[in-house]
């Protein structure tokens, strides 16, 4: 475990008891007697806590990781809209423009298809020639840009999801380390109490 059993103790001000080496044997047979069991609730606290430290440490990773690819999907959605107004300020109705090579790149590499296309396919089917062979017109750029906002919109609502969860997670980390530190403490009263009654 990452946080051990004295910064507990320290945390809630229990200090390990001074055992008294003329007590009774009462005193050391109950300490006997409940020692497993001690060692054994503390250990499944432990491992508790190990658990769900390592899932939201992996869950924030995660979000981290949610939440740069939306950044970078609506960066290249707004240069595909750059494109889309340079389109528009040409008078010729079937004025095309070609996409940067770097949008094309990062669709690619990210799996992010124009309906059921790939953006290599989808530029392929449009079927221009000529000059604007490779080249796409206002309402195909459109829909390129619709594919990197819907991407966009699914890696935030992840990264909503995984905060939520995280949020949970850290819950439950915070109540775990709240009961093995009050149980630290039960066995402590108990101790204290044992050598108060036998000594």
């Amino acid at each position: 475990m990452n946080m051990n059993v004295d910064m507990h103790v320290g945390e809630n001000n229990v200090e390990a008891p001074s055992i008294n080496p003329n007590v009774s044997m009462a005193a050391d047979s109950a300490s006997s007697n409940d020692k497993d069991v001690y060692n054994y609730a503390l250990d499944t606290l432990n491992d508790i806590y190990n658990f769900l430290a390592s899932l939201s440490t992996n869950l924030y990773a995660q979000i981290r990781n949610d939440t740069a690819t939306a950044r970078d999907e609506q960066k290249e959605s707004n240069d595909v809209d750059a494109i889309i107004a340079k389109v528009s300020e040409e008078t010729d109705p079937k004025a095309t423009r070609p996409l940067d090579q770097q949008i094309i790149d990062f669709m690619t590499a990210h799996g992010i298809k124009v309906g059921d296309k790939s953006i290599a396919d989808y530029i392929n089917s449009r079927g221009h020639t000529d000059k604007h062979a490779g080249q796409l017109d206002k309402g195909e750029l459109t829909a390129v840009k619709n594919a990197l906002d819907n991407a966009a919109n699914r890696s935030t609502d992840l990264s909503s999801q995984n905060q939520l969860k995280l949020q949970n997670l850290l819950q439950n980390l915070n109540n775990t380390i709240n009961n093995e530190s009050s149980y630290i403490k039960q066995r402590g009263d108990l101790i204290s109490t044992i050598i108060r009654n036998t000594a």
